[in-house]
């Protein structure tokens, strides 16, 4: 909310200070992809994907201190090259893709203060650097299998509605 910057690396998620550049904190982290490492911010919360055994997990960190507070349980499958988005209700989202039917799915985290309860997963098409969005009545827009570009009820994560296939991307 004071504009600073938050970075997300290979290794580390910093605060940056924007007043005068210097840090205001720094945070040790694991990401699966040294390219895909970006961080979501909602109130008080920073929230990054990370490796972790068997998979991935969502992590919580405070904003105002750095501090790691708590992470969800693990979605399977390794490669990830998504980073966490959330909804204006404060519902935290992540595409864990690494283009395999068995552990792609776009996954709905509520973040209860004290830990991750998912609210949905559905499955997903293989995407790298997030090419999901989140519509002005919350709707989620992502890519289905097959590249089918999809409206999902932010609620239960089923389909509303479809633009159909696209083709351009399913090769």
């Amino acid at each position: 909310p004071d504009g600073d910057l938050l970075v997300g690396d290979f290794t580390r998620l910093l605060r940056i200070r924007a007043a005068d550049g210097t840090t205001a904190w720094s945070a040790d982290r694991i990401c699966a992809v040294s390219s895909s490492c970006g961080a979501a911010t909602f109130g008080d919360a920073v929230y990054v994907a990370e490796a972790a055994p068997g998979g991935n997990v969502l992590v919580r960190f405070d904003l105002a201190t750095g501090a790691r507070q708590y992470e969800s349980p693990v979605m399977t499958g390794f490669t990830l090259q998504n980073t966490p988005f959330v909804g204006a209700d404060g519902t935290v989202y992540l595409a864990r893709t690494q283009n395999n039917v068995a552990t792609d799915f776009l996954y709905a985290f509520e973040d209860t203060g004290t830990g991750f309860v998912e609210r949905w997963h559905v499955p997903a098409a293989w995407t790298t650097f997030s090419e999901s969005a989140l519509g002005p009545d919350g709707s989620v827009y992502a890519f289905a299998p097959g590249y089918e570009l999809v409206r999902l009820d932010p609620a239960t994560g089923v389909p509303t509605a479809s633009a159909g296939l696209l083709a351009d991307c399913a090769s």
